[in-house]
């Protein structure tokens, strides 16, 4: 009872060390994207968000190996085991420079002629395109030695930490887009520059934290087979997911530039920023779940693993309903207020995607599991495929003269298809978790809250509430739905004590 209790504790603070992160990188990356677009213009903008997208195509591998690294370095961790701990990490970092290496050859060789040659990029930006296409890969360079680095400290649940670092990071960030208006050069360049010195000062951040604190952290190189052989086994399914997940992701931004050119890049690019804020706040819980999810599959309570799975997953939904319903009613108003032009598209590029992210937040703790086991081939299969499939329907669909908008439907289409197949599976892998109970604690309470929730805004947005007006009374009254039906919908009467309980004891403490 007491190793729960500390696990919980340990649950909520993480979490909330996560929020708080994610609510800063929120107000300063919503901020920082009104500056960029506004400095770089519309077209430009959408030449570094397709540029980008295209170079992390390229380095899908850095989701499979992070995944993998997690798992393993976490396992580890459960067991107590730090002499294999440091083989893990060693090896991990090993085998991602060895792949980074391979990324930015073939980026160099490949990626230079695509950009060049298929990319609709109007001719008198093309040399600034190939500058931004050459930082861009330095940068994805960056990022995949840093994945064991933010495996480590994540597997170790140093949240507070993390969090710390990556609002330190966002600050720096801001302070280099605000730089832009007092350097006489080409903006689209610099920012390329400054993105990659912002990878740079982040590695360096999560390299001197590891540095001081983990007896696993060691530069050197070692390659054990053995090791080697598990996590490329475990990863070289997690390959497909991770595929799946870029291609659905970059490769449709890719295709949407061959179709609509930059400036419907720039309208996918500002909605994809959007949703990144919201999601991160579910991230902040996912986050803080998985580590226990892996650690207690390691020690066989997998009972405990089947509770936490479902926590996880309703309280991240309700967490991303309770912040996207301002958004998905008062769109228009609030990208009006925080871009100076909107472009054609970012409404309902932003409300389709949001509403597929409340889709896929099921899936996080679904995965963790069957990760969790090791044995993901069939689940790595069969999800990967689904997801594949945004790519040539897409493609379908906008040869067919259809609307960019239609790209993000086939998407929520999929994901609710996934969605069944991944219940399906797991439950074929672990016959302790039963799909029908699942439905029932996390998907049906989901339904519930999301229909109460939309009905009653939807009943104050019919006396034309618009403007401030209009997004202060409809933030008003997602603040007493969401939390009140969530109380007596979702949390269960186990969960409702707890809050009180805590809710006494800080109150006592404030007045005693």
């Amino acid at each position: 009872m007491t190793d729960i209790r500390q696990n919980n504790r340990r649950l909520a603070k993480n979490a909330f060390a996560m929020y708080l992160r994610n609510i800063i990188t929120l107000l300063v990356s919503l901020y920082t994207t009104r500056i960029v677009l506004d400095l770089l213009g519309v077209e430009d903008f959408g030449i570094y968000n397709v540029i980008s997208g295209f170079v992390t195509m390229f380095s899908f591998v850095s989701g499979a190996l992070s995944t993998a690294t997690s798992r393993f370095l976490t396992f580890e961790i459960g067991r107590g085991n730090h002499t294999e701990l440091r083989t893990v990490y060693q090896t991990a970092f090993t085998i991602l420079l060895i792949i980074a290496v391979i990324v930015v050859l073939l980026l160099e060789s490949v990626g230079g002629w695509f950009i060049t040659h298929k990319m609709v990029i109007p001719a008198e930006r093309l040399y600034a395109a190939r500058i931004v296409f050459h930082f861009s890969v330095f940068t994805a360079f960056i990022t995949l030695l840093q994945v064991p680095l933010t495996a480590l400290i994540i597997s170790h649940e140093r949240m507070q930490a993390f969090a710390l670092i990556g609002v330190s990071n966002v600050f720096v960030k801001l302070l280099t887009v605000f730089s832009l208006y007092f350097i006489p050069y080409d903006k689209l360049i610099v920012f390329s520059v400054f993105s990659m010195v912002n990878a740079l000062l982040l590695m360096f951040l999560c390299h001197q934290y590891c540095r001081g604190r983990f007896t696993e952290y060691q530069n050197s190189l070692l390659f054990d087979r053995t090791i080697f052989y598990k996590m490329m086994s475990f990863s070289g399914w997690s390959f497909i997911g991770s595929f799946a997940n870029i291609t659905k992701m970059q490769g449709v931004n890719v295709l949407l530039n061959l179709f609509y050119g930059p400036a419907v890049n720039a309208a996918r690019g500002i909605a994809l920023q959007v949703n990144l804020a919201l999601s991160q706040f579910t991230q902040s819980v996912s986050s803080s779940f998985s580590p226990q999810i892996i650690k207690y599959y390691s020690v066989g309570e997998k009972n405990r693993v089947l509770d936490l799975v479902c926590k996880g997953s309703i309280y991240s939904f309700v967490l991303l309903l309770f912040l996207s319903l301002p958004i998905l009613f008062s769109t228009e108003f609030i990208l009006s207020v925080w871009l100076k032009s909107v472009p054609k598209y970012t409404i309902w590029f932003c409300r389709l995607i949001i509403i597929n992210s409340l889709i896929d937040v099921f899936s996080f703790y679904l995965g963790d599991v069957v990760r969790a086991t090791g044995e993901i081939k069939r689940y790595q299969i069969a999800v990967g495929v689904i997801v594949l499939f945004n790519l040539p329907v897409s493609y379908i669909i906008l040869s067919k003269g259809f609307s960019p908008l239609y790209t993000v439907i086939v998407s929520i289409m999929l994901s609710v298809f996934s969605l069944g197949v991944r219940c399906y599976l797991l439950k074929q892998q672990e016959n302790r978790f039963s799909i029908s109970e699942y439905f029932m604690k996390v998907i049906g309470k989901a339904l519930a809250l999301s229909l109460i929730s939309i009905s009653f805004l939807f009943v104050l947005t019919l006396f034309d509430l618009s403007g401030w007006e209009g997004l202060i009374k409809v933030s008003a009254g997602t603040l007493f739905i969401v939390p009140m039906v969530s109380w007596k919908l979702v949390f269960t009467g186990e969960d409702r004590q707890k809050i009180n309980s805590l809710l006494k004891k800080k109150i006592y403490e404030k007045v005693f």
